[in-house]
């Protein structure tokens, strides 16, 4: 909004878009808009609020119910082996779904924790691994 119009309209966008009234007076023979000290308090505290909190369909959205199974089972770091004969598919499968098939969805593509989940898991393992050898 210009600033001729904030003086015209007495009313302002904060950063959120939230329409805020301003106080308007006089400064050197001009209308001038007068800004509280708390309005931008209040807008910059709000940018720095903690997200909300993680909810549990957050964890699973995007992923069908085979994919959900084989999340759980990853976040308590089950071996592959196992995985896949509690899925009754072949180990290369259970990577496949993870990862997806030629750069292709998978697990990792459809869902922001998952590919956390996984890069974790990979971490961990190079770094056992790292420290094994």
């Amino acid at each position: 909004m210009p600033w001729n119009e904030v003086v015209a309209l007495r009313r302002w966008r904060d950063l959120f878009g939230n329409v805020r009234h301003v106080q308007i007076g006089m400064r050197n023979g001009q209308e001038a808009a007068f800004f509280a000290p708390l309005d931008f308090h209040l807008a910059c505290h709000r940018q720095h609020e903690s997200p909300p909190p993680l909810q549990p369909q957050d964890l699973y959205s995007g992923l069908n119910a085979r994919e959900k199974r084989i999340l759980l089972k990853v976040a308590d770091q089950r071996p592959m082996e196992e995985i896949a004969a509690d899925e009754k598919i072949s180990r290369p499968r259970v990577y496949q779904i993870i990862r997806g098939k030629d750069g292709h969805g998978g697990m990792i593509a459809k869902n922001p924790y998952a590919k956390q989940l996984w890069e974790l898991r990979e971490r961990r393992q190079r770094t056992a691994t790292n420290q094994g050898a």
